[in-house]
């Protein structure tokens, strides 16, 4: 090989040497602000007893024609009410949340086409109280006046009583995501030195049981809370240095 081939050969082996230290380098390299900062999330949970319940009942009716399937309806919704304001619950308290009058049909696999043969009425009422260990005189009461529709009991928190145990399990969060920054960073031989940025996430799910109940002759519905659980998280970016 010519002296001039080997110099050639040589630079250009030298130069790609460098490229890959040069490429090497950019590699590894990270901006200060992204390289001193630490993601944590943390997360709490409180069980609480609810404070609030919402009970749906109403009636379902059905007649040969549409005004008649709703008459009936009424009489027995009214009957209902009457009843229902007798154990102390408001007309705020009791609220339509479901009204419809629908056509009923049959059908006839001889001709194969559905005829309608009647109406049907539905009415359902929400109930709203405080007095949750009276869930069952409500039942009991919507029952003596016709009811024929229990379709949910939920026992839930008010909207005060959800703010202040919001405000405690999100604080519980959010410590808990300070402390494992600290703990980090302490056995990273740095420090936390100021929050970036943070989100939040809070659940709970009202207790809801079976709206099926069996009671003997003449005692009452009685109708037992159970406790909620409520969960929080808290995901934090901390600077560190």
């Amino acid at each position: 090989m010519a002296k001039s081939e080997f110099a050639v050969e040589h630079k250009i082996v030298a130069l790609a040497i460098i490229g890959i230290i040069v490429i090497a380098g950019l590699a590894v390299w990270t901006p200060a602000a992204d390289a001193n900062r630490l993601d944590v999330s943390g997360s709490a949970v409180e069980t609480v007893d609810p404070d609030e319940v919402q009970v749906v009942v109403g009636a379902e009716t059905q007649a040969t024609t549409a005004a008649a399937a709703q008459q009936q309806n009424a009489d027995i919704i009214s009957r209902i009410r009457a009843n229902l304001a007798g154990k102390g619950l408001t007309e705020e308290q009791i609220e339509t949340v479901q009204f419809s009058v629908q056509p009923v049909t049959q059908y006839n696999p001889q001709t194969g086409a559905s005829a309608v043969v009647g109406y049907s009425a539905v009415h359902l009422l929400k109930i709203t109280s405080s007095a949750i260990s009276r869930a069952g005189e409500y039942v009991d009461a919507a029952s003596v006046g016709g009811a024929n529709r229990v379709d949910s009991i939920a026992f839930t928190l008010s909207t005060a009583k959800e703010y202040e145990v919001r405000q405690s399990v999100l604080g519980a969060a959010a410590a808990n995501a300070r402390s494992k920054a600290d703990g980090i960073a302490q056995g990273l031989g740095v420090r936390v030195t100021r929050l970036v940025r943070a989100s939040e996430g809070y659940f709970y799910i009202p207790y809801a049981p079976s709206p099926v109940f069996e009671r003997s002759a003449g005692a009452p519905t009685v109708i037992s809370p159970g406790q909620l659980e409520v969960s929080a998280s808290v995901s934090a970016t901390f600077e560190i240095g």
